[in-house]
């Protein structure tokens, strides 16, 4: 296996590769400082799987369709990830406001608080698991998901804005080298634990989302026990679009920051099915299929891989 590299703190935890900014004992920093609500909600992903879409998606079906709320506010300050330590002088964030970390942080928003995070089901809390708090969990094709991974990465200052190939990076995906660990650990992992607990996990693709945002809207308010008319759900699909999300300071890293350099890159980039074909030869597409049907058989998930744009 290839040796990685490591950048601004970065360290493993458990087999997991984290960014510095993450807080270095998970498990110990949830067991004692994290309270659980009752009616916390989370969403959870791998990086790069439509997380801030669909979060934006469930704080509006929260907030009963509060289009002003969420552009009044950042997403990051409104929605905090839950393991982050935004502390470390490695970070430097400006983008953000002053507190100690998000477990600090999230004692101040009043309930129902809508929190996400990237951590895998088995470094997660075990105390929100017990008190039957909500999931949503979203899923992409891991083909798409890994291209706008290698964009994240080259644009991100927290993954030192990465000059390397596409070959070599498809590489460090192969050797479990990327920050979050496995993908297949990842998604297999929380499908595993929604598949027994329908009541308080909702499992969504986000091809799903793309081909019929409605529906899911839908899906997310009978969930969350919201009831939504007509008109809101609309608001919400207008609000949501790829072109307003893009154009959103609110959820997109618009600007030049300590966090990211848009010089080399998009945040919210392309969100397209079947991206992933004019990135993947011939050969690493073989190798990966290989791998995917080998880690994927007998779970009974799918993806879609290509579709209308």
């Amino acid at each position: 296996m290839a040796t990685h590299v490591y950048y601004q703190g970065e360290y493993v935890y458990r087999g997991v590769i984290f960014p510095g900014y993450i807080r270095r004992n998970l498990a110990r920093a949830f067991e004692e400082q994290f309270e659980c609500r009752d009616d916390d909600v989370f969403i959870v992903s791998y990086p790069r799987s439509g997380t801030t879409w669909t979060t934006e998606m469930v704080s509006l079906v929260m907030n009963g369709g509060d289009t002003e709320y969420n552009m009044s506010d950042i997403q990051h300050t409104r929605v905090p990830q839950i393991e982050v330590n935004y502390k470390p002088n490695i970070m430097r964030i400006k983008d953000f406001r002053s507190f100690n970390d998000a477990f600090e942080w999230s004692k101040s928003i009043p309930s129902p608080r809508l929190m996400r995070t990237h951590l895998q089901y088995n470094l997660f809390a075990k105390e929100p698991i017990k008190r039957k708090c909500k999931f949503i969990y979203v899923a992409r094709n891991p083909k798409d998901m890994l291209v706008s991974y290698y964009y994240f990465y080259k644009m991100c200052r927290v993954h030192g804005c990465y000059d390397g190939s596409w070959a070599a990076f498809f590489r460090k995906f192969i050797n479990k080298q990327l920050c979050y660990g496995d993908w297949f650990d990842h998604v297999i992992g929380w499908w595993k634990y929604a598949q027994k607990n329908t009541d308080t996990v909702l499992f969504l693709k986000y091809e799903d989302i793309k081909k019929n945002p409605r529906s899911t809207i839908m899906q997310i308010s009978k969930f969350l026990n919201k009831e939504l008319h007509d008109r809101l759900v609309d608001e919400i699909i207008h609000h949501c679009c790829f072109h307003r999300m893009q154009n959103n300071a609110g959820v997109n890293f618009g600007r030049e920051s300590y966090v990211m350099n848009t010089k080399r890159g998009k945040f919210i980039r392309k969100g397209i099915i079947g991206d992933w074909r004019n990135h993947f030869t011939l050969a690493q597409n073989e190798e990966f299929n290989k791998l995917y049907e080998y880690k994927m058989k007998d779970t009974g998930l799918s993806f879609q891989w290509d579709g209308e744009n």
